[in-house]
């Protein structure tokens, strides 16, 4: 009996003896050091802390709430945007769907302009999540890219072609094809039949504006993000502008646009005031 219980307490005995020699730095028994080796415990992820904390809060958010197939059109959660150190907005929520367009209002670095390049996927926003019809936009996406249009304060035309290059080269890019007598058509219908042939670097002010009017003409595509589009236009360039929003809406298009005009446009606006948004 005595024999039985010596053997089977043996590897227990030899366990412990190896773990007292281990915490003692001596030798550990032949038996022990063939032993399959601990396994090592896992690094602690370091906890995250400000806004990149709050960055994954909100995508884990975000990514919950995903999946609303339902609603066709462009939504905004819990946005937050800075400019350096300061905070443009937080917490801005936003839901406009096809065939409406909104008027984004505020003064001078209310982050109007700020907003539409994050849309776009220009910028990167502090925190929260931008859908489209549905899903997280993804900027880097050939769908993304096919679907939304950007026209900022740069316009982006090259000042040693002319207008019409210009134009021909800009639809190229947007996959519209070489159509001759559409391009002729939109500049004709922006006034500027009798400037196509002039380089783009002799243009006034008002006719560069023109020309990407002329750009929208061309578009299909269905978001729409224009920053003060109608700088520079005088009243008939204004009711063109109007009338292009119209149509696009007409076609189940959505828009935002960043203006301290009045727009001549026959839909009244949904209307965010950045001013009034509090951080």
């Amino acid at each position: 009996m005595h024999d039985r219980r010596r053997r089977r307490d043996g590897p227990l005995a030899a366990a412990l003896i190896g773990r007292i020699a281990g915490a003692r730095g001596e030798a550990q028994p032949q038996r022990q050091r063939d032993a399959p080796a601990r396994r090592p415990l896992r690094a602690t992820r370091r906890r995250r802390t400000g806004p990149a904390r709050r960055r994954d809060r909100d995508r884990s958010r975000g990514h919950a709430l995903s999946g609303t197939p339902d609603f066709d059109g462009l939504e905004v959660r819990a946005l937050a945007c800075a400019a350096g150190y300061r905070t443009l907005f937080d917490g801005l929520d936003l839901r406009v769907p096809r065939a409406r367009w909104m008027m984004l209002l505020g003064p001078n670095g209310s982050g109007k302009s700020t907003l539409l390049r994050a849309i776009a996927g220009l910028a990167r926003p502090v925190a929260g999540e931008i859908l489209w019809c549905g899903a997280v936009r993804r900027p880097d996406s050939a769908q993304w890219r096919a679907d939304c249009l950007y026209q900022g304060h740069a316009s982006g035309w090259k000042d040693n072609l002319e207008a019409r290059e210009n134009l021909v080269l800009q639809a190229a890019l947007d996959g519209l094809g070489h159509d001759p007598a559409r391009i002729d058509a939109q500049l004709a219908r922006v006034g500027l039949e009798r400037q196509a042939q002039l380089p783009f670097v002799r243009l006034s002010a008002g006719q560069r504006r023109r020309l990407s009017l002329a750009r929208l003409a061309l578009s299909m595509r269905p978001l729409w993000l224009l920053d003060e589009p109608g700088t520079a236009l005088d009243a008939a360039g204004l009711r063109t502008l109007g009338s292009l929003l119209d149509e696009h809406l007409a076609r189940g298009g959505l828009a935002l646009v960043a203006t301290h005009q009045q727009l001549p446009c026959a839909q009244p606006p949904l209307v965010l005031d950045l001013g009034e948004v509090r951080s």
